[in-house]
């Protein structure tokens, strides 16, 4: 190429910075710093987050915040995808242990889809935990539990006498 060739050198175009060679402890150093960088910008989102006069929750440094109240999400980004589990309370248990004994007395087919198994001992085992629950919680249960309590007792027994 001559001096004459109008065409762009490498040397006239405008060049990017050359990459700068880092040591072992500068990575190290920026490392923890980002990682400092993080955990602070986390507990400010945390503070931001947190309704007036509600007490912070304490975190151990380092460590990933836990929301104690809520159950883990499921690993790989499926939170947006995960079913909300029903607020714990009698109605929530009644309805696992009438389901229980539904199973039990084959109104529920068996998951291998071969049909319905029968099991009257478990079933009438089942019953007999929510009677128990039953006396153990009298006088303590809303007028609505109460009801709804009367009313499993009453199926599942209909049902266990139905059951062949």
């Amino acid at each position: 190429m001559s001096s004459s060739d109008p065409s762009p050198s490498p040397s006239d175009s405008p060049q990017e910075p050359a990459p700068k060679l880092v040591v072992d402890s500068d990575w190290k150093e920026q490392v923890e710093r980002e990682k400092s960088e993080a955990l602070e910008k986390e507990r400010q989102q945390d503070a931001e987050n947190t309704p007036a006069g509600a007490a912070p929750e304490e975190s151990v440094p380092d460590a990933p915040a836990v929301e104690s109240s809520s159950p883990p999400m499921p690993a790989g980004g499926e939170a947006e995808s995960a079913q909300e589990l029903p607020p714990p309370g009698m109605e929530y248990l009644l309805s696992m242990l009438m389901s229980q004994a539904m199973a039990y007395m084959g109104a529920v087919p068996e998951l291998t889809g071969e049909g319905f198994e029968v099991n009257k001992p478990l079933a009438k085992h089942a019953i007999d935990t929510v009677e128990v629950l039953e006396q153990k919680t009298k006088g303590n249960l809303s007028e609505h539990e109460a009801k709804m309590m009367g009313e499993v007792l009453h199926v599942l027994r209909m049902t266990y006498v139905n059951t062949r």
